[in-house]
């Protein structure tokens, strides 16, 4: 017996390198793959917050710090309509900036009309569907893409309008951040 623990057989330490990698492999696919969204450091630490400073960036033309903030608030939930049109938002003005390639242009154009898809899919209170209508007209007047984009902004304009009415209605604020000053 303690002959065959000095001295494994070759199909033995077969078998036992077979599965130390694939515990080791295990391990790393574990240790690297997210759990989940990140959970949040504090009061403010929210997806709302983080998509108003990303709002308040906007206005100030500082594009690079909009880009992180609504970045922090798809980590919090990656379907958080309002910063899915926020991101898209940044991504149609990136797209127009000097000196991109014409590949990097179209790039970010559709990567900006995918955000803005998935935000409108994703916007399910009225409050959202208004912040991400108001949104897209941004998008589709910074982007200019087609020959309906006159069209289309007007279409969201009509569903904000419905989404105001929906809101004013039932009694509730109207979100700030979008251009507009909250009211209650």
């Amino acid at each position: 017996m303690t002959k065959l623990l000095m001295c494994p057989t070759p199909s033995g330490l077969l078998r036992s390198a077979v599965w130390m990698v694939v515990l080791s492999l295990t391990v790393l696919l574990i240790g690297c793959s997210q759990s989940g969204p990140r959970k949040a450091s504090g009061k403010l630490d929210t997806p709302g917050h983080h998509v108003l400073r990303g709002m308040d960036a906007v206005e100030q033309g500082r594009w690079n710090a909009a880009a992180q903030e609504f970045e922090l608030a798809l980590e919090l939930n990656a379907e958080h309509s309002p910063a899915l049109a926020g991101k898209a938002l940044v991504q149609a003005h990136r797209s127009n900036e000097d000196g991109r390639t014409s590949v990097k242009q179209a790039e970010l154009k559709e990567q900006a009309r995918d955000n803005l898809e998935a935000a409108l899919s994703a916007a399910e209170s009225s409050r959202d569907r208004f912040a991400v209508r108001v949104t897209a007209i941004r998008v589709e007047t910074t982007l200019k893409n087609n020959e309906d984009w006159l069209e289309e902004s007007q279409d969201h304009a009509e569903s904000a309008i419905s989404a105001v009415r929906t809101i004013v209605f039932s009694g509730d604020c109207l979100p700030g951040g979008f251009g507009i000053q909250p009211r209650c």
